[in-house]
């Protein structure tokens, strides 16, 4: 189970890492349940001004590679289809039915 902060037709935006565990839930043929308030989906005039930020960061440095890039994302957009069905305090739908909603 995992939760997300905004929710669109086709991804959502949750915590990094929740991609990787997604994944890795796919992977394993585990199914994932995203838990969330019917508030969270965004309409379709307003998914596209969502923006991750990307937070500074001190650099790395390596002493044979250069040119490392670092990122500091403290959110991540998650594809709706690692998902197995969204639980909200309305009722329980697909990712398809999530889409069909836009």
């Amino acid at each position: 189970m995992i939760g997300a902060d905004s929710v669109t037709g086709d991804r959502f935006i949750n915590k990094t890492g929740t991609g990787a565990v997604c994944r890795a839930a796919a992977e394993a043929s585990v199914p994932v349940y995203c838990i969330c308030g019917k508030s969270k989906l965004i309409p379709p005039a307003l998914a596209g001004a969502l923006k991750i930020m990307d937070y500074p960061v001190k650099p790395v440095t390596h002493p044979v590679k250069t040119n490392i890039k670092t990122v500091n994302y403290l959110f991540e957009w998650v594809d709706n289809s690692l998902v197995t069905k969204f639980i909200t305090e309305e009722g329980v739908y697909t990712p398809q039915e999530i889409s069909d909603w836009y």
